[in-house]
Parts: C-alpha cells; structure tokens; sequence
C-alpha cells in the first residue's frame, strides 16, 4: 500500500513534468518570444529596451523557456538520429538565452549628442547624470557631415461649415473633381499653389486654392486663401475654410563619418530603421535639434550577446527543418530501400 501511495503521489508530477518537457510547449514558448524578439527588432534601441527587453514579463518568458528545455533534455531523454536533430534545437534554445543572458548583464546603452562639422569620441550612459557620469568611450570617434529632415508632401483640405451641424472636411487633390456630400454641387478644374514635393521642406508663403464650383442653378469661380473662410456661393447658410497642412516629418537623417586615427573608414545616413553598427556598437537616430537643426541626438548600444541569439536561431532553424523534413524523407527512404531488399531475397 505505501508503495501504491507514493506512485498515486508521483502522479501529479510526472504529469507536470510531461506537459513541461512536451514538444508543443516549446514550440509555444519558443514563438512567443520570437514574437517578442520581432518586435523587439523592429523598434528602435530605446523602444526595445523599455517596452519588450527591459521588461519582466519577457525575463519571465525566458526563464520558462529555459526550463522547458532543461525538462526536455533531461526528462525526455531519446536515442537514435532523431535525439541528434532534437539536440541541435535544443542546443539552439540554449545559445539564444545565452545570449540574451549576456545582453542583460553586459550590454552598455547611452546617448551621444553630435553637433555638424564636430567629432565625438565617448557617449553618456543611459540614464546617467551627463556632468557627473564619466564619459564611455565609442572606441572611434564619429563626424555629423549634415543633418536633414524629410517632409510628406502637402495636404489640402476643404472644410464646409454648416449652421447646426459638424464642419465637414475633405481632402482636396490638385486635377480631381471633388464632389460636396449633401449638395448637389462640385468642384472642378482644381489646382493648388504651392503644390509641394515629397520629401522637400514645404515653401513658405500662403497657399491658395482655385477651383470652379458647378451647381444644377448656375456656377462660379473659387479663390480660397490659407486660412480664410468664406461664404458658400451656392448655399448662403454655410461657409467654406481651405486648410494647408505642412511641415509634416516623414524621417530625419544624420549624415556622418566614422573617424579612426585621423581617417575617415566609413560614411553612413543613420536613419529611424537604418543604423549605423560598426565594431560591435550600434549608433541609432533618436532625437534632434528642432529649432536650427544644428545637431543630431544617437542612441548607443554594445550588445555582445546579439551573436549568440542569430547562431541559436540558426540551429533552431536547422533542427526543425531537419526534424519536420530531412528525417521523415530518411526513414521513407530507408523502407523503400528495405522493401527493395526483401523483394530480392525473396526470389
């Protein structure tokens, strides 16, 4: 009866432990933080780091993962071709928490603020005090040649005031007709000025509107200024407002020169999801001077653990491949090889 006791006991955990060491727990867990790890590499260093790496939750899910790998190895021990691909997987999981292990206990993180025409050899710890903080060496030093910001074209809209009811806004197109809901009236032979160009700074001066509004009773010429409002010329109880919106930033770009013992070695336009990695640090666009556009804000980061995390994904890739298509076409391989061989001992 004890012996029957403590087998009903085990029960619970060898339950646990076989949920813990299946494949599809893994699997579950291994794409959760692929997942995270995407996301992570989509935004940029300082994003990452507050909103995914930085926080608890992904430490968490690594931890798990950890754990599910240990419980399959150890638990779940196989023999054969298959224990080899298993192994690599495994081995794979393995180096990527590695690596993320590394990133969260060594990797430096900072900023470094670079004015046009000026070298900066060192950058500030993030966080830091930056007259107090001893200053981190780049280990090169970096050169802003220019500074620049990119703008989305020009949007022109039309807004019709009505008494008693919502102010009704419509994107206006320079070429286009532009039929007014409610009304039977529109707008033709539209043209714009300035129209503007994508990516150019907006032109200065007011913009202006001319189109021809048709009606069913009659119709007129329209000059509508940036700005101003006006009577309806087919409806006096409301008002029309032509709207310019500018200076919308499509992405701002440093152009700058990596500097190594008086030599310029590289040139590079770090932008937003373009930065700039040279010996291991990678410098990121992540502010700027919004009055004069004078100097360039760049996020610093050393990850020494990013190495560990592609070649553990690398062999994950490998494993499952080998697992899902490699060894089935073996073993079909090897029973049509087998079958062959019976029919010959047979005759």
């Amino acid at each position: 009866m004890p012996e029957q006791e403590d087998a009903n006991g085990q029960r619970p955990v060898r339950a646990a432990l076989d949920v813990l060491s299946s494949t599809r727990t893994s699997i579950v867990l291994l794409v959760l933080v692929a997942i995270a790890a995407l996301v992570g590499t989509v935004l940029p260093d300082h994003a990452a780091q507050e909103y995914v790496y930085g926080r608890t939750w992904f430490h968490v899910l690594l931890g798990l993962l950890g754990v599910a790998l240990f419980a399959s190895m150890v638990w779940r021990r196989r023999t054969g071709v298959a224990k080899a691909w298993g192994l690599l997987a495994h081995v794979g999981i393995l180096l990527v928490l590695a690596g993320a292990l590394i990133t969260l206990i060594s990797a430096e993180r900072g900023i470094v603020v670079v004015v046009e025409g000026r070298e900066e050899a060192s950058f500030h710890r993030e966080g830091a005090d930056p007259f107090r903080d001893t200053p981190v060496p780049l280990g090169f030093s970096v050169r802003l040649v220019d500074f620049r910001l990119r703008f989305y074209p020009p949007a022109h809209y039309l807004c019709v005031i009505r008494a008693n009811s919502r102010p009704l806004r419509l994107r206006v197109r320079p070429g286009r007709a532009l039929d007014i809901p409610g009304t039977e009236c529109s707008l033709t032979d539209i043209g714009l000025s300035p129209v503007g160009v994508d990516g150019a700074p907006p032109r200065p001066g007011r913009a202006e509107l001319r189109a021809k509004a048709v009606w069913p009773s009659s119709s007129e010429d329209l000059r509508l200024t940036d700005g101003d409002a006006v009577g309806s010329p087919w409806d006096p109880d409301s008002g029309l407002l032509y709207q310019r919106v500018a200076d919308r930033v499509k992405e701002f770009e440093s152009e700058v020169e990596v500097v190594e013992h008086g030599q310029v070695v590289r040139r590079h336009v770090i932008r937003v999801n373009d930065p700039l990695v040279h010996k291991g640090t990678r410098l990121s666009q992540a502010d700027y001077d919004r009055r004069g556009l004078r100097w360039s804000q760049l996020s610093v980061s050393r990850d020494r653990g990013a190495w560990f995390v592609y070649a553990g994904f690398l062999a994950i890739a490998a494993g499952l491949v080998s697992r899902f298509y490699v060894g089935p076409l073996l073993s079909r391989f090897r029973s049509a090889r087998g079958a062959r061989g019976g029919d010959d001992g047979a005759l």
